[in-house]
């Protein structure tokens, strides 16, 4: 299965939002080659064996420079714990009272940036509130300059300056 993450504005499909990415289940998975991709209550799920899988997948689907953001938690209450609080599967029953089992890892943040950092991520995590807990960054090669470097860099123009903006010479008659 290949598909399009998004037709151009001219109805063709545009190449440069067009990826497929073979998983080892034998299905594709078709990604945005993007420069920001975002992660909402995901992380969590992703088994520890399968971690590194899944961040080259995400290193995969994003262009040259490309961010991270994500927000997840590791709430997990005691009656959810089947197998003990190391365990990272859980049961939740559903509405109508069906039990299912999931994965969900109990990241603390300093732990999941150690984790990001081997894996050739450059991604800080803080805390926000509660269990709650947020990332941002980018690969570990592409990281930023400082603020202070970006800030000093002198603007680059692409052509004259605008004859307004243009500085005046003025000659003065020597004394």
């Amino acid at each position: 299965m290949s598909t399009v993450a998004a037709p151009s504005s001219h109805g063709r499909r545009d190449p440069a939002l067009e990826a497929t990415v073979d998983e080892p289940g034998g299905d594709e998975l078709a990604v945005a080659v993007e420069k920001f991709a975002f992660m909402g209550f995901w992380i969590s799920h992703v088994p520890w064996g399968r971690c590194a899988e899944f961040w080259a997948l995400v290193d995969r689907s994003l262009r040259p420079g490309g961010r991270v953001l994500f927000g997840d938690d590791a709430h997990r209450t005691e009656h959810e714990l089947i197998h003990g609080e190391a365990s990272t599967t859980i049961q939740r029953r559903l509405r109508d009272g069906t039990p299912h089992r999931e994965v969900t890892v109990p990241h603390t943040p300093e732990g999941l940036e150690q984790e990001l950092t081997r894996l050739g991520w450059s991604i800080r995590v803080h805390r926000t509130g509660g269990p709650f807990y947020r990332g941002i960054g980018t690969r570990a090669a592409e990281r930023r300059q400082p603020w202070w470097r970006r800030a000093c860099r002198k603007p680059r123009r692409s052509g004259p300056a605008p004859r307004g903006d243009r500085p005046r010479l003025s000659r003065s008659a020597p004394a």
